[in-house]
């Protein structure tokens, strides 16, 4: 595990996309962030700085409590570049 994990207590956030969802969610132990999933086979760790919400392919409530998309509807990665420039 990298420095860049995002982490809530002893858990890293995962990605994962249960069977009968038609977005990718991410978790936390089994339980999805939005609450409303549980998948026991997230495997892919959340990096904050390169992942980013894609519209219609990711849960929009998870993204928002993992801190990858703001309340805006923006991505964080984006609103960061956005200031740089």
């Amino acid at each position: 595990m990298s420095d860049n994990d995002v982490k809530h207590g002893d858990e890293t956030y995962r990605w994962g996309e249960p069977f009968n969802s038609r977005r990718w969610h991410i978790f936390d132990g089994g339980r999805s962030l939005c609450q409303n999933w549980m998948y026991g086979s997230a495997t892919q760790e959340v990096d904050p700085e390169n992942d980013s919400y894609r519209e219609g392919k990711d849960c929009k409530e998870c993204c928002r409590r993992a801190g990858i998309l703001d309340d805006s509807g923006q991505s964080v990665d984006e609103d960061a570049q956005r200031g740089e420039a």
